[in-house]
């Protein structure tokens, strides 16, 4: 049996997560119908919409951390750091399963890790547990006795010499307890062989949890971002009301009728020109005032097919612009 010893670093490892405005913009823009240029608009304008897309941006990249760490030390420090931003949220079932595992794990690992010297597991025994509770969470099983059952069936099949190992650490745990091995109760070797047997069993569900939190983070993501349907909702008329103008208070009549017309000129521009409905039309800054009589348009059109970007438009004009516009616009609206 392939049983090699290895030391663990218990070193403090400080983690200090955090997102950067850029990050969470980023990671918004996949979830959301927005483009990247909008949501940076909206982050400028109203970033306490951004309250709690900034801590999901967090949730998202906490949990890829976890899901890709290799040291164990690593990951119980990250999983630790994570659960005050995660508990604000709905949590994936994958998700779920893996901070329980978690949680039994730790309080197993502590009733010996300061007694005995802990070894690498034969990875054999991995895999056999591995098949086992793959095929019961198919069907949903996550019971202790499913966990209970997929240990004995791998550390009992032939030459897996997990009781050699198991007998090596409980001497080792008597030795550092201070027990006489000769007067040891029986009902205390159960004991004490049953908590070395549980350490071991909630390794191998950890593992298996986090290497599913791997294989799945993708679409765990994806599910953990359905706690921002609100959010996003609320960006989206937030943009709709930024690029109609009502954002801005403006005594001026031109600039309040062209912020009004603007954006029905934009989602229409594939009707005037080719009689059908081919594009759709993306409002980004609506006669922003950026200087003193200074305006900014800027706008986009897509493909209604492909989602392709097929023009974008971005200038300045001054108020003098925006008036012809405004013109042009009545026009082309046959006002």
């Amino acid at each position: 049996m392939a049983f090699v010893a290895f030391f663990v670093f218990w070193g403090c490892f400080a983690w200090a997560l955090q997102v950067s405005p850029d990050e969470v913009i980023e990671e918004t823009a996949r979830f959301s119908k927005l483009s990247r240029q909008t949501l940076e608009l909206l982050y400028q304008e109203a970033p306490k919409l951004f309250v709690n897309l900034e801590r999901l941006t967090l949730a998202t990249k906490m949990v890829q951390g976890i899901a890709r760490a290799q040291d164990r030390r690593v990951l119980e420090d990250l999983v630790e750091e994570s659960l005050d931003t995660l508990r604000y949220f709905v949590l994936p079932r994958n998700l779920n399963l893996f901070l329980t595992a978690f949680q039994v794990y730790t309080k197993s690992l502590e009733a010996i890790r300061d007694y005995v010297f802990i070894p690498k597991f034969d990875e054999t025994i991995y895999q056999r547990y591995r098949a086992m509770r793959l095929g019961d969470l198919k069907y949903g099983d996550t019971s202790e006795e499913s966990k209970t059952t997929a240990f004995e069936v791998a550390t009992t099949a032939p030459g897996s010499g997990y009781y050699v190992v198991r007998d090596r650490m409980y001497r080792e745990l008597l030795k550092k307890k201070g027990y006489n091995p000769d007067l040891v109760e029986r009902k205390l070797e159960k004991h004490l062989r049953a908590q070395i047997d549980t350490f071991w069993m909630d390794y191998l569900e950890l593992r298996l949890q986090q290497e599913l939190l791997r294989e799945n983070e993708g679409a765990i993501v994806e599910e953990l971002w359905q706690n921002a349907d609100r959010d996003l909702r609320r960006l989206e008329e937030e943009a709709r009301r930024l690029a109609a103008g009502t954002g801005e208070d403006t005594s001026n009549p031109v600039i309040r009728e062209f912020r009004k017309l603007f954006p029905h000129w934009v989602d229409t521009i594939d009707d005037r020109h080719f009689g059908e409905d081919y594009y759709r039309g993306e409002v980004l800054e609506n006669a922003r005032e950026v200087s003193p009589g200074m305006f900014r348009i800027h706008y986009r059109t897509f493909s209604r097919e492909t989602g392709e970007l097929v023009a974008e438009h971005n200038e300045v004009y001054p108020f003098e612009g925006i008036k012809a516009l405004l013109e042009q616009v009545k026009r082309d609206l046959g006002q």
